[in-house]
């Protein structure tokens, strides 16, 4: 296994996977300071600045670029391929995370659009019944008692946590294809469309996080509270289940 390919790997899709906080704007309260999930605040702030600058002058102009060229069945399709690419550290980490009933569905998911869908550029296990669901070994990790980790900002990476961080280096490292792909021009073509293409889905949403007071502090948000809605798998904590049913439970009657 190259590891310089997993280490490029892990720093592209890092930055695409941060930017993508900015899209869960429906998970975001307001934020208070200061906030304890995020010792190294000042540096991470620092750090952020620098990733948005390579964001603004490197990943968003080839992202506007390959949406202007490229028709929109096409781009749809090589997003397909690459969602598809992403069910197998998704098999795996059910499996690690017992998840039995999961890592069926998703396995068959996987072989249909990887047969029938044609290695992944059509989406047919959608409509039999077989929607898009993932699993990292970030969140296989919180299964297994690593629910609370620092908040870090890691250069050309985006947002992410101690445990999230090592969940991608063994996902993109140990789980995928990625690391048995030898041939360097096939490896580095596919990294690099896949870092574009997840740029580009990205755009129409970015408006968002831009019209922040503090930006820094939306994506921070918007990204702590995405994890732990996937770790729980959308289910809400019953200490949070009043609260979210009777929102004037704690108003004197």
């Amino acid at each position: 296994m190259d590891t310089r390919k997993v280490a490029l790997g892990f720093l592209l899709v890092g930055l695409t996977t941060g930017l993508a906080g900015c899209s869960t704007i429906e998970l975001i309260s307001k934020e208070r300071a200061p906030n304890p999930e995020d010792p190294y605040e000042p540096l991470n702030r620092d750090i952020y600045a620098f990733n948005r600058f390579m964001d603004r002058n490197l990943l968003k102009p080839a992202a506007k670029g390959y949406s202007a060229i490229l028709p929109g069945a096409m781009q749809r399709g090589i997003n397909n391929f690459f969602n598809n690419l992403r069910m197998i550290p998704t098999v795996l980490n059910d499996v690690l995370q017992w998840k039995w009933s999961d890592a069926a569905d998703d396995g068959t998911r996987l072989l249909i659009n990887s047969t029938v869908g044609v290695i992944g550029f059509y989406d047919w296990a959608t409509g039999w019944g077989y929607p898009a669901h993932y699993e990292d070994f970030g969140q296989t990790l919180a299964t297994w008692g690593f629910e609370e980790s620092a908040f870090l900002m890691l250069p050309l990476m985006g947002p992410s946590t101690l445990r999230d961080g090592a969940g991608i280096f063994v996902d993109r490292g140990y789980l995928s294809i990625w690391p048995y792909i030898d041939d360097d021009r096939v490896y580095y073509g596919l990294l690099a469309t896949e870092t574009i293409d997840d740029r580009a889905a990205l755009l129409s949403s970015e408006r968002v996080a831009e019209s922040a007071t503090d930006e820094y502090a939306l994506v921070r948000s918007a990204y702590l509270q995405k994890r732990a809605h996937q770790i729980r798998d959308g289910q809400v904590p019953e200490e949070e289940d009043d609260y979210y049913n009777d929102p004037f439970a704690d108003m004197d009657e």
